[in-house]
């Protein structure tokens, strides 16, 4: 609860990489996909940010499966081929911290391009750990470290939206899960 996100502040951006002592030149892939809603305007969106800065970005649109692919780690693959950022949207139908922080942020995961050590020890004694407290505790310290590191920045909240027929009895759920026994036909 005390985390907060970054501001966006460009000037501040700027003064940390002019602590380099010259010039940094820095040329940014950001991939997005169609799939999610506003995927381009979002990736468009976060390139102007950079370009603010002084970062030259390319945006690579792909369609759903191949930006899967990118997402998707699987042993043996290079990861320093993989581009710099993507825009992606995560869900956490389990309600429980553990959904988001191990798939993303323990080294060697599917989807995790981090390795440190003291982020993963926080994962694995949390994953095992039965006072409850103490299990949120390391939680918080972990994503702590996480947003001091700004290792992955937020930027929205999608709310889900859905069509439905009058004649439907079915309130969605805050899981995201659609089960057709819960509706009815009027």
């Amino acid at each position: 609860p005390e985390l907060k996100p970054w501001p966006y502040d460009p000037a501040k951006a700027k003064s940390l990489l002019s602590q380099y002592g010259k010039p940094v030149s820095v040329e940014m892939v950001i991939e997005s996909s169609n799939y999610f809603p506003k995927g381009k305007d979002l990736a468009e969106a976060v390139a102007s940010f950079m370009r603010d800065v002084g970062i030259t970005t390319q945006i690579r649109y792909v369609e759903f499966g191949a930006w899967l692919q990118e997402l998707m780690i699987n042993p043996g693959d290079d990861i320093s081929k993989r581009p710099y950022m993507m825009i992606s949207r995560h869900n956490n139908t389990l309600f429980d911290s553990d959904r988001t922080i191990s798939t993303i942020f323990h080294s060697g995961t599917s989807q995790s391009t981090y390795t440190d050590a003291e982020i993963d020890s926080m994962i694995d004694a949390a994953r095992t750990e039965m006072d409850a407290q103490k299990r949120l505790k390391l939680y918080q310290d972990a994503w702590k470290k996480i947003n001091d590191n700004a290792w992955a920045l937020p930027f929205l909240h999608y709310d889900e939206i859905y069509g439905l027929s009058p004649r439907l009895d079915w309130k969605p759920r805050i899981d995201q899960r659609v089960i057709l026994t819960e509706m009815t036909l009027k």
